[in-house]
């Protein structure tokens, strides 16, 4: 039996002028899955009909920075009100608070250099890519990802379900990447699932990429509590990963996180470092809604593992960055 639905009236202004915005793209988001895209009309309004639910809604315009609304929407509760602010007014913001932030790191910044230091000529060279080979994998068609030209995936994903993720959308956001990479995987690629607060958890092991459903659905129940034991949570990681490893494959750990990193195991920099150098086996961040401030230490993260820090802001973004960073780490040079 289909859900009853009922209209959903969103409406996009502007947060200075108060004036409807035309055009603005409109994202509705429910348990990680996008099931709405819409432009607005002269009026700034959308008017589709939804069932009732829990919505995360994003609303985007060229020249002004995206919003959103998390909103449950029923019959007594079906008007959503988003406003946007202008690029350059949300920069001059976002700048002083990132001046001004507080918040234990991902990493301690001392410790990556000295490590960065000692290790920097052999990490930069083992994750060099010739200019020829990245011009190559441009070249491919977006929907192309076949065995004649990328290796099979062994990824293993770390899932950080810890209380700061509760806020301004950022778990509606790291489910939808997850899903839409899952959309694209192939039966020989395999996934496990790994989800970390105050605990580690493994939620799923090695699943083949036929098992598109079971993942998915293990992604919408995801729910936080807790600290963040990222330390714990990437030794066991490249536990699982080895034991699936894939000869001559892509091996990857990914971690998607916000970026705090609080609790647990603070000798995580030597396992990254140790796993790439002997086993080839990468590591890269998925930030989601990151600010500024923390970019340059997710990026000495993953140099020690020779992966990449896939910066995820919006619904673009959740249904592109994650899956390039598949396809360039198993691209057949």
């Amino acid at each position: 039996m289909q859900p009853q639905t009922f209209d959903v009236v969103i409406r996009v202004i502007d947060s200075l002028s108060r004036e409807p915005i035309k055009n603005a793209r409109v994202y509705l988001v429910e348990r990680g899955v996008l099931v709405g895209e819409h432009l607005t009309n002269s009026k700034g309004v959308v008017r589709k009909p939804f069932p009732t639910g829990l919505y995360y809604i994003t609303a985007e315009k060229e020249g002004y920075a995206s919003n959103f609304k998390e909103s449950y929407l029923n019959f007594n509760r079906n008007y959503v009100e988003i406003e946007l602010s202008r690029q350059q007014v949300v920069e001059e913001v976002t700048t002083i608070l990132s001046e001004e932030e507080e918040i234990e790191l991902f990493v301690d910044p001392e410790e990556v250099e000295q490590d960065t230091i000692a290790e920097v000529a052999i990490t930069e060279e083992a994750v060099e890519v010739p200019a020829a080979e990245t011009t190559a994998l441009n070249e491919l068609p977006d929907t192309l990802f076949d065995a004649t030209h990328f290796k099979f995936n062994n990824i293993t994903f770390i899932l950080d379900v810890s209380t700061s993720m509760n806020s301004v959308g950022k778990l509606d956001m790291l489910k939808l990447t997850m899903i839409e990479l899952v959309k694209i995987l192939r039966p020989e690629d395999q996934v496990t699932l790994i989800k970390y607060a105050s605990e580690v958890t493994t939620l799923m092991e090695h699943a083949n990429g036929n098992q598109k459903e079971e993942i998915i659905e293990i992604v919408k129940n995801l729910r936080t509590s807790g600290l963040t034991a990222g330390g714990d949570a990437i030794k066991e990681a490249y536990r699982l990963n080895k034991k699936g490893y894939i000869p001559d494959g892509n091996n990857i750990v990914i971690m998607v996180t916000d970026g705090a990193f609080n609790k647990g195991d603070k000798d995580y920099l030597k396992t990254i470092s140790n796993n790439y150098q002997s086993k080839g086996i990468r590591f890269s961040v998925v930030g989601i809604k990151t600010s500024q401030y923390l970019t340059a230490h997710m990026n000495n993260i993953v140099e020690q593992g020779g992966g990449a820090y896939v910066q995820i802001h919006d619904i673009e973004d959740a249904q592109k960055n994650l899956i390039d960073e598949i396809k360039r780490t198993s691209f057949k040079h």
